[in-house]
């Protein structure tokens, strides 16, 4: 495999699943983190490597869309979070951007042979045998099983090191899902992965924006998301990434 993706979404560190919260400001108020954002750091620093690019953002989709910047093929992901994020959602065919959400991007990676494999480590209060069961319930009928392998939380963490270290990490913040008083979490996390305090800041500044529009009952679905600004990969859209590619590694990429 020529890369490999460490993508992690924050709320991966929550003690339970906060799906469908932001409509009960009360519920978000009483979750807890049950994996601090210095550990989660911890446990993922063997990752890093000289050269490594660590970009923090705001909706998990995004990922796929710096993957398609780096032109990935065939990678390898890790992927730490609470949901596979392996839905179909009706979106899901060759090479389309303009119906992926933060739900189905991954599968769609799979899809377009961006990932290979995917390796899904969930949080610790999700069920294994669940989770790959209601993947393949998804999946779609191009992407082979083998593909796809789910491990537990404590394995993962016995075995780390024997995985090839990332040549990109993003890390998402998905304010729908992780609410806003746990942020230092994230924060942390970042630092210990290496990334520059103005570009934490600014992202910190995005999310809030979503997370005050929660709390002022201004927010509705897909309000402020991350939308591709392509609707399917072709040889010219790759180009034209790639090109644009030093412009935005300049903003995001982790100090050295």
């Amino acid at each position: 495999m020529s890369l490999t993706l460490l993508d992690i979404d924050a709320d991966f560190m929550l003690n339970k699943d906060y799906n469908w919260s932001h409509y009960k400001e009360n519920v978000r108020s009483r979750s807890k983190i049950s994996i601090s954002g210095e550990y989660l750091g911890k446990v993922l620093r063997p990752f890093l490597k000289k050269g490594v690019d660590v970009i923090i953002e705001v909706d998990h989709q995004e990922s796929l869309y710096w993957w398609d910047c780096y032109d990935v093929h065939d990678a390898l992901c890790i992927h730490v979070d609470a949901h596979h994020d392996m839905w179909s959602n009706g979106g899901i065919g060759p090479s389309i951007r303009d119906r992926v959400d933060c739900g189905n991007y991954l599968q769609q990676a799979l899809y377009d042979r961006i990932v290979e494999k995917v390796v899904f480590i969930p949080s610790p209060f999700r069920s294994i045998h669940h989770q790959r069961a209601d993947m393949l319930d998804n999946l779609k009928p191009k992407i082979l099983p083998s593909r796809i392998q789910v491990q537990a939380w404590k394995t993962f963490k016995k075995c780390v090191r024997e995985y090839p270290q990332a040549d990109i990490i993003t890390i998402s913040i998905s304010p729908e899902w992780f609410p806003s008083q746990h942020w230092h979490h994230v924060e942390d996390l970042a630092k210990i992965l290496g990334m520059k305090k103005d570009i934490i800041q600014r992202a910190k500044k995005e999310a809030f924006q979503k997370w005050n529009a929660m709390k002022t009952g201004r927010w509705r679905w897909g309000y402020r998301d991350f939308v591709f600004p392509y609707r399917g990969i072709r040889s010219n859209t790759l180009q034209k990434l790639k090109e644009n590619l030093q412009m935005k590694r300049a903003k995001w990429i982790r100090k050295g």
